[in-house]
């Protein structure tokens, strides 16, 4: 009696729930391939495999830099904003409605900055990131504000300043960048132990002295305010203007490139060549 009992259940579970998860599998390859993603893109982590998808397809219609990287640096730096967006938690304030294309816009631009790091590359300090629909008052500063890095974990950034900064990839002002940038400081608890800092401190201070002194200057004013925000501005003008930067600056360019293992310039030269 048993016996025939699950032979019945097999005999069920062989024509009617495998057809089924057969169709499944095959309509989700279909989608899959019908999504314009190639092979390698495909290579995503054990889950998730939706939402891997559509990082990689955000990254593709809405981050030109993703397309200056080669397949393998692809693979890894979709990776990345994978890991930064899971690790983080996305708040939008003041009724501003977040989207996945924000979340992902935000993530990739961290992923962007550290791309060039091993370890931490995340920033895991930091966890929650707080959207605003434009500039809004800190009651820290007491006065109003486009981004906003704290001690504690938080970061607060204007959706129409960061979105401004994105589209324009030269004018030297990315609230994203510059955010992260404060935050990276921190989290590596002001560079104390990363031996490239010396070298940059150096040349940081010094540039804060010829910022202040001049009326125009290459570097913006904001950057002569303090070590800090020298930092932050440094980092926007090494990825919006790396090649001025370098020309102007080159042993300044060398000192940062340095500190983020990365040099723009280079893979620019490189990607001319192809």
């Amino acid at each position: 009696m048993a016996l025939a009992i699950i032979t019945i259940l097999a005999l069920i579970f062989w024509f009617f729930v495998v057809p089924d998860l057969a169709t499944k599998i095959r309509s989700r390859l279909s989608r899959r391939h019908s999504s314009g993603l190639t092979d390698y893109e495909l290579n995503t982590p054990p889950t998730g495999a939706e939402y891997f998808a559509n990082i990689v397809n955000t990254l593709k219609s809405d981050f030109p830099w993703y397309h200056t990287l080669t397949i393998q640096e692809r693979i890894e730096f979709a990776n990345r904003t994978f890991v930064i967006r899971k690790s983080k938690a996305f708040y939008g304030m003041e009724d501003f409605v977040l989207t996945d294309k924000h979340e992902i816009i935000i993530s990739a631009t961290l992923a962007r900055l550290t791309f060039g790091l091993k370890r931490r590359f995340e920033l895991p300090s930091f966890e929650l990131i707080q959207i605003y629909p434009s500039s809004f008052h800190s009651r820290l500063l007491e006065r109003e504000v486009k981004g906003l890095t704290l001690g504690n974990g938080r970061i607060f950034i204007s959706w129409q300043h960061f979105e401004e900064g994105h589209a324009d990839h030269d004018d030297k002002i990315h609230v994203g960048l510059h955010e992260f940038a404060h935050a990276m400081m921190i989290e590596y608890e002001h560079f104390e132990a990363v031996p490239q800092w010396k070298n940059w401190l150096v040349m940081g201070c010094a540039m804060m002295i010829e910022i202040d002194t001049q009326d125009e200057h290459f570097f913006r004013k904001y950057g002569a305010t303090n070590i800090h925000e020298m930092w932050a501005v440094t980092v926007e003008t090494f990825f919006e203007q790396p090649i001025e930067f370098r020309r102007l600056y080159p042993e300044f360019y060398d000192a940062t490139a340095a500190m983020l293992n990365q040099d723009p310039c280079a893979r620019m030269e490189i990607l001319e060549l192809m």
